[in-house]
């Protein structure tokens, strides 16, 4: 039979997962990457992970993802919904190794500005981009173009209710909480349907060891929402 992807590598069959072309990264959940074109998240695309809400624990999703980010390049957070935790990436240890930008745009044509030219320029190893109503196919399709260019991670958070919209992103992920972490729908991908969830255990993450010598407060969440008076 013939292999359609001696063809071209960029061809593969709707039955079968397709063998990624570009380079990616282990999600760090088995399960989810038995589940991805080429057994984790891809660099160089867009993926459009899609939410109920902002906050349900989608940094802790990616950050197996991003700690194995090329050391010293740029983690950038556009429009994200919270303040960032630095002491929760600190304990993390992403701050270290990963210089954290967060870009706190305002407007719809600011943030795919921001996010576009953050892109083009290839300036972070991994961009996360929380996107607000009103996105066009049009515009996520110039944000995939910008992302072909490059190396790094990208991800769009959008509202789960868009899922119901097309998109040029290859690959699609609702995102819901479920009891001790996350139900994940994959609702496109190079490959045949996804009909089953898929299931990731927040509290399987390894935690960095304190050196205090009492118990330190666990920070279980990259964002808080500041309080203001």
């Amino acid at each position: 039979m013939l292999n359609v992807q001696d063809i071209h590598p960029a061809l593969w069959r709707a039955s079968q997962l397709a063998a990624s072309h570009r380079a990616t990264i282990s999600t760090g959940w088995a399960g989810l990457n038995q589940q991805l074109p080429g057994q984790g998240w891809p660099c160089g695309a867009i993926t459009e992970l899609c939410l109920p809400q902002p906050g349900v624990g989608e940094l802790r999703l990616l950050r197996p993802a991003l700690a194995q980010c090329p050391p010293k390049q740029q983690i950038v957070l556009i429009n994200c919904p919270f303040m960032p935790n630095a002491q929760c990436w600190a304990n993390w240890s992403l701050l270290h190794n990963h210089p954290l930008l967060w870009v706190n745009s305002q407007s719809l044509p600011d943030i795919l500005w921001a996010a576009e030219q953050t892109l083009r320029h290839d300036a972070c190893a991994a961009l996360l981009c929380w996107l607000p109503k009103g996105v066009s196919s049009k515009q996520l399709r110039r944000l995939g173009i910008a992302a072909q260019g490059t190396q790094a991670l990208c991800f769009l958070l959008n509202h789960v209710n868009q899922l119901q919209q097309p998109s040029p992103a290859p690959l699609r992920i609702g995102v819901h909480p479920a009891p001790q972490g996350l139900q994940l729908h994959i609702a496109k991908r190079q490959g045949p349907a996804c009909h089953a969830p898929v299931m990731v255990a927040l509290n399987d993450l390894p935690r960095r060891p304190t050196a205090t010598p009492h118990p330190a407060p666990v920070v279980n969440h990259a964002l808080y929402q500041p309080v203001f008076h």
